[in-house]
């Protein structure tokens, strides 16, 4: 194995390191009773086998179509007989299509609306409407009856981290058979319903009164290859436009590309963790990974760090440094690179905002204490670099390899996948998955720009990703 040269990639050389004082400075906390947690130890993810739940897996099989379909309208999935409905061009309420409007056949199901017009002069419509806004709409007209009822044994198995292929030998019973490819597209429909109630959530969480740590990863990488085949649809011999993708692929091929790069702030007092997509990024290939910048972390800590009240006890990497200084919060930092894990930091009170000391007095009350106070109570001491991030980051990625996700993420949900996983690590089960497609069909249904045609959709509704 040929061992990377940092000097290659434009890192400095790391300093040398003593094993002994790396020792000491990781035990030393141990000396003075702090503690990594001021709780006792209680697992985050919930147990599968703790999970209880209103309905069991045969309560569902034994679920007829009819039945399946009245839990889907109840829990707001699909559109109710009495639901209103508004049009996404204008607001204004849609009525029934008559016969006279061309739609005998499916008037009974087809709304219009009396404002809007498209090409022919022909009224706005939406046809099967009692399906609109649900992930059955644009495959109703296959010509098969909608298998409500295998839907929902996807969404139970779904809500307890079942992979896909092993779905495929429980959903299907005899006489009815569902397609590897129909499961996978609602179990990515379900997904990207998940990741819009994590991210929605996540929008209104500020972290305050806090020890906090904040790092970044990723969940994909795309090796790009120098293989010409892929420009076959052009002719880079005749035409500039050829020559100049030919040039542009070619300086590419020793690169490759970071997909699903997150930032994660992990708050050690209430345990929240706030997960933030980054922008993909391009570096060499085989290069130890794509860093955070300053300008991407201060994006995420000044929206959901409250700088005068918490202390930052992280890695001491230049990004999160430098975005917590800029809001004021001083930093508790690990040197990883001198294997520095569990340090402790001094700070003095009387330097530090009066939320800051206040949070660093009662941390240092409690049962297990997260923060010493000299005798005089003018200078504390803190135990940084907790490793709660890495934990977090750790936890996803277990849960996502065994659900086959990862190293087979399309850059495309790189994100999607780890926020859904989230969400069922935290709360699993079946109603987690309900209550996910519901909270996003709600936001949709009556939302001006919000079309049908385009629900669930990634490529046009992925403004909510923040990315």
């Amino acid at each position: 194995m040929v061992k990377l040269r940092p000097s290659k990639f434009g890192a400095p050389a790391k300093r040398s390191r003593c094993k002994a004082a790396a020792r000491d400075t990781n035990q030393a906390h141990r000396k003075i009773g702090l503690h990594a947690s001021v709780q006792s130890h209680s697992p985050r993810t919930t147990r599968l086998r703790d999970l209880e739940q209103s309905w069991t897996y045969p309560d569902i099989v034994r679920m007829t179509n009819v039945a399946a379909k009245k839990m889907l309208v109840k829990h707001g999935i699909l559109k109710a007989p009495k639901d209103k409905m508004y049009c996404w061009q204008c607001g204004s309420l849609m009525s029934y299509a008559s016969s006279s409007s061309g739609q005998s056949s499916n008037a009974a199901d087809t709304m219009q609306c009396a404002n809007c017009t498209v090409a022919g002069r022909r009224k706005l419509q939406v046809k099967a409407v009692s399906l609109s806004y649900s992930p059955f709409w644009k495959t109703h007209r296959s010509g098969h009856e909608i298998s409500y009822d295998l839907f929902l044994r996807t969404a139970f198995l779904h809500g307890i981290r079942t992979p896909v292929d092993a779905m495929q030998q429980l959903v299907p019973e005899s006489g009815k058979h569902v397609t590897n490819q129909t499961v996978r597209k609602w179990v990515d429909h379900m997904n990207f319903c998940l990741a819009y109630s994590v991210m929605k959530m996540a929008d209104k969480e500020v972290l305050k009164n806090e020890l906090v740590e904040a790092d970044g990863s990723g969940f994909s990488v795309l090796k790009k290859s120098g293989d010409v085949k892929h420009l076959k649809r052009t002719k880079p011999a005749k035409s500039e436009k050829g020559k100049a993708a030919t040039k542009r692929f070619w300086n590419q091929k020793n690169e490759e590309s970071r997909h699903g790069r997150f930032a994660v702030l992990r708050g050690r007092f209430t345990k929240k963790s706030i997960l933030k997509p980054l922008p993909s990024r391009s570096v060499a290939k085989g290069s130890p990974g794509a860093g955070e910048t300053v300008k991407e972390f201060s994006r995420v800590v000044k929206k959901h760090v409250d700088g005068s009240s918490v202390l930052a006890c992280t890695d001491s990497g230049s990004a999160v440094v430098g975005a917590f200084s800029a809001i004021g919060v001083p930093t508790a930092a690990a040197r990883h690179s001198l294997d520095e894990m569990t340090p402790t930091r001094t700070f003095k009170l009387s330097k530090l905002t009066k939320g800051q000391a206040k949070m660093i007095r009662k941390a240092s009350v409690c049962k297990r204490p997260a923060a010493v106070l000299s005798p005089k109570k003018t200078v504390a001491k803190v135990l940084g670099g907790d490793n709660f991030s890495e934990a977090e980051f750790s936890r996803l990625k277990r849960s996502l390899r065994r659900v086959n996700k990862i190293g087979r993420m399309s850059p495309k949900r790189a994100h999607i996948d780890p926020l859904a996983m989230q969400a069922l690590l935290d709360a699993p089960g079946l109603m987690t998955v309900l209550n996910a497609m519901s909270l996003y069909r709600q936001d949709r249904v009556h939302s001006l720009g919000a079309n049908p045609m385009h629900f669930g959709d990634l490529v046009h509704d992925k403004s909510w990703l923040d990315v």
